[in-house]
């Protein structure tokens, strides 16, 4: 289900600069949520699909997934192709990965190799130097604070749809309290959220 304040304000013709890549928009689809503000269609154009992203501001920007794209592209890590951005309408296109998850996949025959395939990406990431002059942000306290609380708010209550009660809601920020001060410890590495 897509956020429904993005989806009414979003008109199709907004999407006319996709042609070139898209051939005729025949149609677009909404695909599921995830724990940002952003947005995604599947547009079907006539050449192919491709999908749409759409960061509503000012709790979104393009601005870092494209430097972050460009960032793990160059790092020879694979990402989706991004073939437009429209920084005036908060829009991407990009490459259609599927719809497929790996636990899909999964069965006893392949489950090593994909977890070492996505154990191997993992690293390589971690151990790329790539140079940027995107100014990667820092997790702060709050920031960790700030991601932890996706949590309880969206992956319990919007995604299960079963909220925490007052109890174990305060048993997870004590949980969280205890880890931040920990992960504040470690060395400082990219992180795959």
């Amino acid at each position: 289900q897509a956020h429904p304040q993005t989806l009414t304000a979003v008109d199709l013709d907004t999407f006319l600069w996709t042609e070139p890549y898209l051939g005729t928009l025949k149609s677009s689809e909404s695909l599921p949520l995830e724990a940002s503000k952003r947005t995604f269609l599947r547009l079907q154009g006539s050449k192919k699909t491709a999908i749409a992203m759409i960061c509503p501001p000012p709790q979104e920007s393009i601005e870092p997934f494209q430097q972050i794209t460009r960032t793990l592209y160059q790092a020879t890590l694979p990402v989706a192709q991004i073939f437009a951005s429209n920084p005036e309408q908060h829009c991407l296109l990009m490459q259609d990965l599927g719809d497929t998850w790996l636990w899909q996949q999964l069965n006893p025959t392949n489950v090593t190799q994909y977890y070492t395939q996505a154990i191997d990406l993992l690293v390589q990431c971690y151990q790329s130097k790539v140079t940027s002059n995107y100014s990667w942000p820092h997790y702060s306290k709050s920031m960790l604070a700030d991601e932890c609380a996706l949590f309880p708010s969206w992956y319990a209550t919007i995604h299960c749809q079963k909220p925490l009660s007052a109890e174990e809601l305060e048993a997870f920020n004590h949980c969280v309290e205890k880890l931040i001060v920990l992960a504040q410890a470690q060395p400082r590495v990219w992180v795959h959220r």
